[in-house]
């Protein structure tokens, strides 16, 4: 028997209104950019850490504007940590919508499989005993050889 881990009806409307609301995320956050893989491998690594130095480095360079380059611009420094900071807050409830997005397939793909392994298993015994369906044994029969095993029980979170 296959445990069910979720029980959610998702309509075609509901469907739509999300789409519909990640394209407002965008168009009320103008100039988001995305990158490429090897754009991203190109810049400098960054960690969460690494933003109490960022805020030090702005702290003194707001003290101490003469020790900057005339081309400098502070202002420009500001508005990329007041952008990644803004960024952050929007982030972190949406990692966890993510999340709780991705932990949800997870479940309803499992269990489709444990119901498609019950079907297989009584289609079989059906057969044996009437000799009928053989076409619909051979289709679920041929698909369950091709599936390879997974090899991740639960996928992992950025």
């Amino acid at each position: 028997m296959v445990e069910n881990r979720i029980d959610v009806v998702i309509t075609q409307e509901q469907v739509d209104k999300v789409l519909g609301l990640f394209k407002e995320v965008e168009a009320t956050l103008p100039g988001l950019i995305e990158l490429t893989a090897e754009q991203c491998q190109a810049m400098p690594r960054y960690s969460e850490k690494d933003l109490i130095f960022v805020l030090k480095a702005l702290a003194i360079a707001e003290q101490h504007p003469e020790i900057l380059p005339p081309s400098f611009d502070l202002d420009e420094m500001r508005r990329d940590i007041t952008a990644l900071q803004c960024l952050d807050k929007v982030l972190i409830p949406g990692r966890r919508v993510l999340g709780i997005l991705e932990d949800s397939r997870f479940a309803a793909a499992r269990e489709s499989l444990g119901h498609e392994s019950n079907v297989l298993k009584r289609l079989k015994t059906h057969h044996a005993l009437t000799g009928k369906l053989e076409d619909a044994l051979a289709e679920l029969t041929d698909h369950h050889a091709r599936s390879k095993p997974v090899k991740a029980d639960k996928p992992t979170r950025a």
